[in-house]
């Protein structure tokens, strides 16, 4: 399967990939570029802050800040081939991790939804769990808390 692409603002803490390309003026790609943030560079998402922006990297030993507006112009390839479930295009998936606390973790649990779940994604806001054969309808919140990884179509 193909690695997920996406911009660096939509990795999750602790999701990892790599830098395909930077679309920003001259300018602020030399500051990009002094900061160590190049195409075929490896980045991790390490910390979020409370108001989700700012955001903390980690490339290697170094962590830099950066901006959501400056995030969304650097475009990468999740390492893990990973991505939260509301910015999944409809597919086939299995949840790799839940990224909430306790109670979000409790909550998603009554719902049959744990890490190792396979899903099928229906519509932006709804997905089928396969081995129940339940729909689930979530909100926007919830669904970025779950990364996922695609899988291949199941055969009944």
């Amino acid at each position: 399967m193909s690695a997920v692409k996406l911009n660096l603002n939509q990795l999750k803490e602790g999701m990892k990939a790599k830098i395909t390309s930077i679309d920003t003026n001259n300018r602020d790609r030399e500051r990009f570029y002094a900061l160590g943030l190049k195409p075929g560079k490896e980045i991790e998402l390490f910390h979020v802050s409370p108001f989700n922006d700012p955001k903390i990297f980690k490339m290697g030993e170094n962590k830099i800040l950066i901006r959501n507006s400056e995030a969304s112009r650097i475009m990468v390839e999740s390492k893990d081939n990973l991505i939260d479930l509301f910015s999944a295009p409809k597919g086939f998936y299995q949840v790799y991790r839940l990224n909430g606390g306790n109670f979000f973790t409790r909550k998603m649990s009554q719902k049959d939804i744990n890490e190792g779940t396979k899903i099928h994604k229906e519509t932006h806001n709804s997905f089928l769990l396969i081995e129940k054969n339940k729909t689930i309808f979530l909100g926007k919140g919830q669904l970025n808390k779950i990364l996922v990884s695609p899988i291949e179509k199941e055969e009944k």
